[in-house]
Order: C-alpha cells, then structure tokens, then sequence
C-alpha cells in the first residue's frame, strides 16, 4: 500500500526561497550551454503553495475537529488525537485544529 503524508509537501511549501530568482548569466567564454524555454521561465502570476492548497475529503490542516466532524462524519475509529477513516488519517493539534493527514488508500 501506498502511503503518502501531506506534512511533508506542506513543511517543503512553507520552505520558501526568499532570493531572487538569477538570470542565467554565462559568461563569453564559457562553452555553449543548453538553452533556457521561455515556457519554463517562472510567471509572476503563480502564487506559493500554501497550506490551504492542500483539501482532503474537503478538509485543509487548520480546520477546527468540530467543522472537520460536521464535512465528513464520524471516523471509523479514534484516539485522542487522531481519527482513522478508511483512505485517510487525520491527527490532531492540542488546539483540536488538523494538523497533519495521512493519506494511505489507493492513488
């Protein structure tokens, strides 16, 4: 089985790079190079990811348990800090907020 955790796409998000993007700057005398696409080139349009980015089962890390409860129902089965449904688990910050899911059924 497959196991995939969005704690880590999110913590790899939240490291954002805060240098300016350089130009390639190759210099006369240095050897041909492959070519950059202007395709490939980053559009200013494109926002960071986010942790609202990622929703699962129409839920995102953050949601209160109670408003989590009320969008997907009951879990199959549950801790104190974490609820097992059948493709996913959710576990739980001290503030009963989501904050980590685990999602271990089919891609």
């Amino acid at each position: 089985m497959r196991h995939f955790v969005i704690a880590v796409v999110l913590a790899i998000a939240a490291c954002r790079h805060d240098k300016p993007h350089r130009e390639n700057t190759a210099s006369a005398s240095a050897p041909p190079g492959p070519q950059r696409s202007d395709s490939l080139a980053p559009s200013a349009a494109v926002s960071p990811v986010d942790t609202g980015d990622f929703v699962v089962a129409g839920v995102a890390v953050g949601t209160d348990s109670t408003v989590v409860r009320a969008q997907i129902g009951r879990p199959d089965s549950s801790t104190r800090i974490a609820w097992f449904y059948p493709d996913f688990t959710l576990l739980f910050d001290r503030s009963s907020a989501l904050g980590v899911i685990t999602i271990n059924g089919p891609a």
